[in-house]
């Protein structure tokens, strides 16, 4: 089963970038020690000193679904060592928490995205739209997933307001009391097909992964009286290999999910306002007084929401404005370094002086 899971073009890309190496698949990461799946099983392994060096931000070291090279396939001789990341064919990133730039990767190498949203007073279109945007800026493909279908609360409305926002994209509808709507995600999980699930803590996450498992692998919590809100069960992200071949990767609840700088995923997540804004009169129309505003009719007559353009004109600023910090920060990074640089020609030219 392992051989399948790591696939010869990584073997082969892991041999050519540091000969010598093997190849694997980093399941789970706790406290800069990773668990690895290899050829050969399971090790725990940690990044070598010279990774380390290398590394200008979070974002280099290995994550949930990385695919990386490493000095040995077990670990009876000791702990592996993790020489460098292969290349990632997907990446769901999000700023890290609190008054920081730095990037934290979510999941690597993520085939299919599940974003979930439970049927009741966890329900919010604007996280939603969020989600997509972060999807499509991942690379991965996505479905929704719109889980406690058996108490679902104005299914009809809230179903149109999905499609709306999901511009044509797969929508799931799922109970994990019934069993409705498993199937059709397990029919998306084929051997060598990498998931992920992302949303609100207690919404169903893992027991839609436990659903697949077959058991209670994962524990699971459900919804606060009252508030409609989840208690938080998955802790922390890991990557489980399913009975049919497929992975997922379960992750803590994400209430909120701040975007990056690359606005171009808060465009395709909103490609009928893009759509929309081709037509107008004037290139740089700024939808609010032009004439021949396309965006503006869609609002009169009904075919747009005004809810929807003001969620994509945030998200549009918000991305605008990570994009504008990380510049500044790496300015600042750049003028630091060569600071550094100037200091030590500065101590050589005067030990030179001194011979």
């Amino acid at each position: 089963m392992n051989n399948e899971i790591i696939p010869v073009s990584r073997k082969v890309e892991a041999e050519s970038l540091f000969p010598g190496s093997y190849a694997g698949r980093i399941a789970e990461e706790e406290k800069e020690l990773y668990t690895v799946i290899t050829s050969r099983g399971t090790m725990l392994a940690s990044v070598t000193g010279k990774m380390m060096q290398s590394a200008s931000s979070r974002e280099d070291y290995p994550a949930v679904g990385d695919y990386v090279a490493l000095d040995r396939e077990d670990d009876r001789a000791g702990f592996g060592r993790i020489m460098g990341v292969l290349e990632r064919t997907s990446c769901i990133r999000r700023k890290a928490a609190g008054d920081t730039t730095d990037i934290q990767v979510i999941a690597a190498n993520v085939d299919m995205l599940f974003l979930t949203m439970a049927l009741n007073q966890d329900f919010n279109i604007r996280r939603l739209e969020r989600y997509i945007a972060v999807a499509k800026e991942s690379g991965s493909e996505s479905a929704v997933l719109l889980t406690k279908l058996d108490i679902a609360e104005g299914l009809y409305e809230k179903l149109e307001e999905v499609r709306k926002a999901a511009s044509g994209g797969r929508i799931i509808l799922l109970s994990n009391i019934t069993g409705e709507g498993v199937d059709e995600v397990r029919k998306l999980l084929s051997a060598g097909i990498t998931a992920a699930f992302i949303g609100s803590s207690g919404i169903g996450k893992s027991s839609v992964i436990n659903s697949l498992l077959g058991d209670e692998a994962l524990a699971t919590g459900g919804l606060r009286k009252g508030d409609g809100k989840g208690r938080h069960t998955t802790t922390h992200r890991e990557l489980i290999i399913l009975p049919s071949g497929g992975m997922v990767i379960d992750t803590p609840g994400m209430r909120e999910l701040h975007l990056l700088d690359d606005i171009s995923g808060v465009d395709e997540a909103f490609s009928d306002i893009l759509s929309l804004s081709s037509g107008c009169r004037f290139k740089d129309c700024s939808h609010r007084t032009e004439p021949g505003c396309r965006v503006q009719q869609a609002l009169a007559d009904g075919t747009l929401d005004r809810k929807r353009l003001e969620s994509y004109e945030k998200l549009q600023k918000e991305a605008r404005h990570m994009a504008s910090a990380m510049d500044d920060r790496v300015r600042r990074e750049k003028k630091a370094e060569n600071k550094k640089l100037g200091k030590l020609i500065k101590e050589i030219k005067k030990d030179r002086r001194k011979i």
